[in-house]
């Protein structure tokens, strides 16, 4: 598998799965929008229809969830029509689907049900799968929804959810008609578009303004940081400024553990980033314990108190756009 070029590493796939932990090479592109349409479609055992077509569409903190459900294949127009009604209603909105099916349902929907609708399709929708492809490797052993997602913490309502099971519960649900096994199923497909915005959310930019664009450095400092230094009385010793970088913490930070601390070196270059240098350095195992880390971190403190004052508005505005 390839993304733009770019083989997947299956030596770092090997590695993020012993690590249990996630490497990114690339940050995954995604687009700017105010409104997120979040897709997941499930098909009919027995033949190529749709049968249900579940949509969760977020637009700032609001969600709106919608659930088409067809009864039998000649109802899957009326679910197409559901659809495309809402994207009508939505011109800004960009969809997210995961996987290949749903393009092929979108080239279907859009080749006989909305022509109208193909030139959307292409400039306003998102394969989330293909872009986490050769630059996001997952500790998991597929890149599926239901792995990538639970890797990230995400919960279904159903116990052992599976694509395999809603086959089962939907050929059981058309020879009983179980209103339970329905709602199973609906269930199943709110939380796939849950754990697909998760996954979208988590693997986009970790700082980012409110519209989903990259949070850069110098907008952080000119809006958020110097402001709240200056109104703190920071001065700078070298400049007589009130600003400063962010490199001022990392250097404090390495300045407090090794003059007022008795935090070991090994530690204290792993909170750095510092690269060993020594046998001693790669023996050490440090970067494994992370219930040490966290007791150490407790202990140590971060050798400073903000002021209980509005002048940490600043900083807390920053820290809240930003999580």
């Amino acid at each position: 598998m390839e993304a733009r070029g770019r083989p997947h590493s299956f030596a770092l796939q090997a590695l993020a799965i012993h690590e249990q932990k996630v490497y990114i090479l690339a940050p995954p592109a995604r687009p700017s929008t105010e409104t997120r349409i979040f897709v997941d479609m499930e098909g009919s055992p027995d033949g190529p229809y749709v049968y249900l077509i579940g949509l969760l569409v977020q637009q700032g903190d609001k969600e709106q969830s919608y659930s088409f459900w067809a009864d039998c294949r000649e109802e899957e127009t009326k679910v197409f029509e559901l659809f495309v009604e809402i994207l009508s209603q939505l011109p800004n909105g960009h969809v997210f689907y995961y996987g290949p099916y749903e393009a092929r349902v979108f080239k279907r929907i859009a080749r006989h049900f909305c022509p109208v609708l193909a030139g959307r399709l292409d400039r306003q929708c998102t394969n989330v799968l293909s872009t986490l492809c050769a630059k996001v490797y997952f500790p998991t052993y597929s890149n599926s929804l239901k792995d990538v997602a639970t890797t990230l913490g995400y919960i279904w309502q159903v116990p052992m959810p599976s694509g395999l099971q809603t086959v089962i519960w939907r050929h059981q649900w058309e020879v009983a008609h179980n209103p339970a096994l329905k709602a199973a199923l609906l269930a199943y497909n709110r939380d796939d578009c849950q754990a697909l915005k998760l996954v979208t959310r988590t693997t986009g930019f970790l700082f980012e303004t409110r519209n989903g664009t990259r949070l850069t450095l110098t907008n952080v400092l000119r809006r958020h940081l110097h402001p709240a230094l200056k109104e703190l009385g920071y001065v700078n010793a070298h400049t007589g400024d009130h600003k400063a970088g962010t490199h001022a913490f990392r250097r404090y930070r390495n300045t407090y553990l090794r003059n007022e601390t008795s935090c070991p070196k090994g530690l204290r270059d792993y909170w750095l980033g510092h690269a060993g240098n020594t046998m001693d350095d790669l023996y050490d195992m440090v970067k494994d314990n992370a219930a040490l880390r966290k007791q150490k971190a407790a202990e140590y403190g971060v050798g400073f108190e903000l002021p209980a004052s509005n002048c940490t508005g600043q900083l807390s505005r920053m820290y809240r756009k930003s999580a």
